[in-house]
Parts: C-alpha cells; sequence; structure tokens
C-alpha cells in the first residue's frame, strides 16, 4: 500500500472495483435506459426542428462523393510519391525516438 499526501492507495482493491463493476456494467446492460418513454424528443435537445431528409438524387450524389474519397484515401500509398509519405512518417517518428532517448537519458 503507497501512501501520498494522506491519500491511501490500494492497488488490489482499486483492481477488484474495476472488475466488479465492470463486469457488472456488462452482465446487467447499465447503458441501456430502462424506461424508453423518458427519452427526450430532437426538438428537446437541439432546440431546433428536425433536418429535412435529402432526397433520393442528392442522397445518391453523396454517397458517390463519399466513395471516391474513401478509394483515394485507402488506396493513397499504392499511387505513384505515394509511399514518400510513408518515408517521411517513418523519418519523423525515429528522430522523435531519438531526442526523446537523449532528453531522458
Amino acid at each position: 500500500m503507497k501512501t501520498t499526501s494522506n491519500v491511501s492507495l490500494n492497488t488490489e482493491t482499486g483492481w477488484t472495483f474495476l472488475f466488479f463493476f465492470s463486469s457488472s456494467y456488462v452482465l446487467n446492460q447499465w447503458w441501456k435506459e430502462k424506461d424508453t418513454s423518458k427519452l427526450p424528443s430532437y426538438k428537446e435537445i437541439k432546440g431546433e426542428d428536425e433536418p429535412e431528409q435529402l432526397d433520393e438524387d442528392e442522397d445518391e450524389a453523396y454517397l458517390d462523393q463519399v466513395d471516391e474519397f474513401e478509394s483515394k484515401y485507402n488506396f493513397r500509398f499504392e499511387e505513384p510519391g505515394g509511399t514518400k509519405v510513408r518515408l517521411l512518417v517513418a523519418l519523423a517518428y525515429v528522430a522523435h525516438r531519438m531526442i526523446c532517448a537523449w532528453l531522458w537519458h
């Protein structure tokens, strides 16, 4: 048991509490609302009416833009010069580690 500034820290009791709390939280599903009739509406939370829904064409156009962005992002390293970014990140990481090692030792 460690004592720091008049505060008693018992790590064994802390871990026991954390274990029982987390297991009770999951098994008893404490995150779920018991009474859903008391859930506030969108207007009560935001103070405004619900936004209008997009029509089919606008929705399809938006999804096409999302797909295009995802494909560009996911395949960015397979494009010419894409590995250059990865190399710069690796060099920055190595430099950071070297500086930290030099400062702390």
